[in-house]
C-alpha cells in the first residue's frame, strides 16, 4: 500500500510516495533551532535518482526544463523542492512513531532487509554519483520508509470513525428551479397531474439548466435534505423556498448504492488525512526539522544529469507486493 500523507507532496501528481493530506504551513517560532533530517547525502540521492528515473521513463527528459508555475520554475526546480520536503516528512513521521511506539514488526524488518540487499546489489554493479553509499545507510532508509508507511496507516486507521451509508448517502433527483411563488405553484399542479413528464415540464420552465442532478446531504438546504431523503424513488415534493428561489424535486433514486459507496470511500479518506495532517502539524509546531540550504543545493547540482540504474521504490514496492501474494 502507498503511504499516503500529504495530497501534494512530490512529483505534481505523477507518482505518490508520502502523500495524501495536503499539509499546510505551520507558524513557527524564529528562535526555533533547525533539526537536520540526518540523512546523508548519498542516502537522498539514491531516493532523488530513483523517483527521478521513475519520472524520466514516463514523461521523457524533456519534462526536466518545462516551465511549470506562474513565476517560471521549472519541473526539475519543483520538482526538487517537493523532495526536500519529503526528507523533512520521512524523518518527521519516523518521529512521531517514536513518540508513539509504533516499530516494524520482525517480519517487516526481515521484508525490508530484504528489499535493501536486493537493491544494494543492484547497486554495486553501477557506476553512481553515490556509489559509496554503505550497506547499512541503505538498509536504514528501507526501515524508515517502510516505517512512515506504517505510521500513516496505524494512526489514521486507529482515529478514523467509522462513515455510515446514511452519512455518505448520494440520491439522484430532477429538479424545477424558478424565482416566482405563483409559477412554482402552477408548476407543482402540473408535474403532479396523472401521467405528467417531469423532466419536460423542467427543462421547458425551469430556471437552472441542471434538471438531472446527483446530490448529498451538503449539497442541499436543511428543509430541502428533509423532504427530499423522505421521497421513494417517483415521488415528488412540494415546493421549497430556499434565498429567494422555489424548487420542485423528483426523486428519481432515493439512495445509488454504488455511488454511495464511492463517496463513502472519498469521504474516509478525506477524514485519514485531516487526522493525520493534525498529527503533523502538532509535531513540527514544537519541532523544525530541514536539510540544510548549502547541503541541499549540492545535492542539487549532483543529480541533474541522467540517471539509469537501480531503483529504490521499484524495489520496495516489489518487496510488499511480495509479501501481500
Amino acid at each position: 500500500m502507498e503511504l499516503k500523507f500529504r495530497k501534494r507532496i512530490l512529483l505534481l501528481g505523477c507518482m505518490v510516495m508520502l502523500t495524501g493530506c495536503a499539509v499546510k504551513n505551520v507558524a513557527q517560532d524564529i528562535t526555533t533551532p533547525v533539526e537536520s533530517p540526518g540523512y546523508t547525502r548519498a542516502q537522498m540521492m539514491m531516493m532523488i535518482l530513483s523517483q527521478k528515473q521513475e519520472i524520466t521513463k514516463a514523461y521523457t527528459d524533456e519534462i526536466w526544463q518545462k516551465k511549470v508555475t506562474d513565476d517560471g520554475k521549472t519541473y526539475e526546480e519543483v520538482f526538487l523542492d517537493d523532495m526536500r520536503n519529503f526528507f523533512k516528512e520521512l524523518k518527521v513521521l519516523n518521529l512521531i512513531a517514536a513518540e508513539r511506539g509504533i516499530r516494524l514488526t520482525t517480519e517487516e524488518e526481515a521484508m525490508m532487509g530484504e528489499a535493501s540487499n536486493q537493491y544494494y546489489n543492484e547497486l554495486k554493479k553501477q557506476k553512481t554519483a553515490f556509489s559509496d553509499i554503505s550497506h547499512e545507510e541503505v538498509d536504514e532508509m528501507f526501515k524508515e520508509y517502510a516505517l512512515a508507511q506504517k505510521v500513516n496507516e496505524t494512526i489514521a486507521d486507529s482515529d478514523t470513525d467509522e462513515i455510515s451509508e446514511e452519512e455518505a448517502r448520494v440520491l439522484k433527483l430532477q429538479r424545477i428551479v424558478v424565482g416566482d411563488k405563483n409559477k412554482a405553484q402552477e408548476l407543482e399542479t402540473q408535474v403532479n397531474a396523472e401521467g405528467a413528464d417531469f423532466f419536460a415540464i423542467a427543462k421547458q420552465n425551469s430556471e437552472s439548466k441542471d434538471i438531472d442532478i446527483e446530490v448529498g446531504h451538503e449539497d442541499l438546504c436543511e428543509t430541502a435534505d428533509k423532504a427530499v431523503c423522505a421521497l421513494n424513488d417517483g415521488q415528488v415534493s412540494s415546493i421549497i423556498e430556499d434565498k429567494g428561489k422555489f424548487y420542485i424535486y423528483k426523486c428519481i433514486v432515493g439512495y445509488d448504492k454504488e455511488e454511495t459507496a464511492k463517496k463513502k470511500a472519498k469521504m474516509k479518506e478525506k477524514r485519514r488525512e485531516d487526522i493525520l495532517d493534525s498529527a503533523y502539524q502538532s509535531f513540527v509546531r514544537t519541532r523544525k526539522i530541514d536539510v540544510s540550504g548549502s547541503e541541499w543545493r549540492r545535492i542539487s547540482e549532483q543529480v541533474s544529469g541522467d540517471y539509469d540504474g537501480a531503483d529504490f521504490f521499484l524495489n520496495y514496492k516489489g518487496a510488499v507486493n511480495r509479501e501481500g501474494a
